[in-house]
């Protein structure tokens, strides 16, 4: 490799960049096992305000009753799976049947509502 330019060496090293990410591409590596993959679906940041309907609600943010906030704290349906080719692809129509899933109440910790065997909840 003593007479190749370091034109060609470059050539070279990419075209083995180009072999090596096409094979990993190809591999059918999971996009939540590709560390290069981190935002899809994902929100853009933004800053979180709450419009109130007049001052007063404004001051006692904690308790208003604002038609503007509506709290997620509830009974929620949960179901996990062992592996994500288990997973409900339609859990999200409204005729999805959930009779099977437990409830489990928010906030909560999933883990510690017995969604995983090997989360240690030693907090009630």
């Amino acid at each position: 490799m003593v007479g190749i330019n370091i034109g060609m060496k470059i050539k070279f090293m990419l075209l083995i960049l180009f072999v090596y990410q096409t094979s990993i591409a190809q591999n059918g590596v999971n996009n939540w096992e590709n560390p290069n993959i981190f935002g899809i679906n994902k929100v853009e940041p933004y800053a979180h305000f709450v419009s109130f309907e007049n001052k007063k609600y404004a001051w006692n943010v904690q308790n208003s009753p604002s038609e503007y906030r509506k709290s997620l704290n509830g009974i929620w349906k949960f179901q996990i799976v062992k592996n994500t080719s288990e997973r409900l692809v339609d859990f999200y129509k409204a005729d999805f049947n959930t009779n099977q899933w437990k409830d489990i109440p928010v906030p909560s910790n999933w883990e510690c509502e017995g969604g995983s065997a090997t989360f240690d909840c030693t907090v009630s």
